[in-house]
């Protein structure tokens, strides 16, 4: 039998052997101290078959939607009339500066009329990249998408002349999921332009999508008993 053989008999043996020191719980460290002294083949199989690779750590997934914080809408006492409420106006005397209705909004939205309601508690988030309506839908959940009308005007009315709010005054799109006036789920933009409001309607099927770090707005709940932390009244 040749040396070699021997050596691979012997190197196979040395193999199974460190399994069993394996399970002993002997160290891959002292097993290294024999390869660094001997330098030896059968050792550094024996070291090898005890080295135990770390997992890689796969990072989290960026959630789509970052939450900013809370808002408290108002109990609305009386019906709301939209066609009542949203009218393009910029001046001094506007009770909330309007500066463009759109189209989809005049056709879709309009002409609806919503009944009282209770205080609702509405969450703001950050969008963290680009999307379409689909992705924040679900990420939103089921449930929680809608947002009433009046609610949207509310956080408008709060913050008139733009300035300082829950409502991102830069450019920026706020973003609600509102029920048109024949009950179809619509994506409401809101953001300042022009001196005021510029508010539109877009089909949540619209292949154009939104920016990160737009505000999306959904329903936390529909009873509010806690102390408010941003409130139209406030």
């Amino acid at each position: 039998m040749s040396a070699d053989r021997v050596c691979d008999m012997s190197c196979g043996a040395m193999h199974e052997f460190a399994l069993v020191l394996d399970k002993a719980g002997f160290s891959a460290a002292l097993v290294q101290q024999i390869v660094n002294s001997k330098r030896n083949r059968m050792a550094e199989t024996m070291y090898a078959s005890l080295v135990v690779e770390e997992p890689v750590a796969t990072p989290a997934p960026t959630p789509l939607l970052e939450l900013v914080g809370t808002y408290i809408a108002p109990m609305n006492t009386w019906a709301f009339v939209a066609s009542e409420k949203f009218v393009v106006d910029t001046s001094r005397r506007a009770p909330v500066k309007i500066s463009y209705l759109g189209d989809n909004f005049r056709a879709w939205v309009l002409g609806k009329i919503e009944e009282p309601g209770r205080a609702t508690e509405l969450r703001y988030s950050r969008l963290t990249k680009r999307s379409v309506d689909k992705p924040i839908l679900d990420a939103i959940g089921e449930g929680k998408t809608e947002v009433a009308l009046t609610d949207v005007f509310a956080m408008m009315a709060a913050q008139p002349n733009g300035g300082e709010g829950v409502l991102l005054h830069d450019g920026r799109a706020n973003i609600f999921y509102v029920r048109d006036q024949n009950g179809v789920l619509r994506a409401v933009l809101v953001h300042w332009y022009d001196g005021g409001w510029y508010v539109n309607a877009l089909s949540v099927e619209s292949p154009l999508t939104w920016s990160a770090d737009d505000r999306v707005f959904s329903r936390n709940s529909s009873l509010v008993s806690s102390v408010p932390q941003e409130s139209a009244a406030s």
